[in-house]
Formats: structure tokens, C-alpha cells, sequence
């Protein structure tokens, strides 16, 4: 885990920090490897069980709304959720078995000349 969340988790702050957390993959997804000596393993996808990843993503958005934890962003598309939280309430979070990773929403900027 980033040194930076640790220190956050150990902190007796109150103050928020935006995380974004991803929910473990739980679609069944039916694949062909093709692998051939010297050469880059190929994955050819044959199907992806999209309810059963919608229903983990449904899982872990009661399990946000629980904990009373308000206007998290559900984004599908990533199986993630951004969401401003206390250390608390993240060391709740990271309980559940649902969560893959977690890591700051950190603020990009670009400089255009």
C-alpha cells in the first residue's frame, strides 16, 4: 500500500481525502490463450458475465451506503468508486472482501504553453 495512504489510515485526522477504490473483478469471463514460443501471449476474450460484475459493484455501493458514507462516484466502466472519506471511515471500507485496491484520487494538472 502507498506509504502516503498508510500514514493517512494511521492519522487521527478528521479531515477528508479523496480515494478511489476498486472493486474486485467477480465476472466470469470465458477466454482463449493462444501462446507460442517467442511470441506475446494472446488473449482472445470470449464472453464476460457483465451482471454478475454489476451485482459485486451493487454489493459494495449498499456496503458504502451502510457505513453512511454519501456522494461516492460509481464508475462501471473501472469497477471503482471515488469518494471523499476520514481515515475512519476508510479503515471500515477496507474491511470488506470486495475491494481490490485503493489508492488517492490525486489531482492531475496540465500545463498547456
Amino acid at each position: 500500500m502507498d506509504p502516503d495512504l498508510l500514514n493517512f489510515l494511521e492519522s487521527k485526522s478528521t479531515a477528508l481525502a479523496s480515494v478511489i477504490i476498486h472493486v474486485k473483478d467477480q465476472q466470469l469471463v470465458k477466454a482463449k490463450i493462444f501462446n507460442k514460443p517467442g511470441a506475446i501471449k494472446v488473449v482472445e476474450l470470449l464472453s464476460v458475465d457483465k451482471a454478475l460484475q454489476l451485482k459485486s459493484m451493487d454489493k459494495f455501493a449498499a456496503f458504502l451506503s451502510n457505513l453512511k458514507i454519501k456522494n461516492f462516484n460509481r464508475i462501471n466502466s473501472a469497477r471503482s468508486f471515488v469518494m471523499d472519506v476520514t481515515p475512519q471511515q476508510l479503515k471500515s471500507i477496507l474491511k470488506s472482501d470486495l475491494i481490490q485496491s485503493t489508492s488517492f484520487n490525486h489531482e492531475h494538472k496540465i500545463h498547456c504553453f
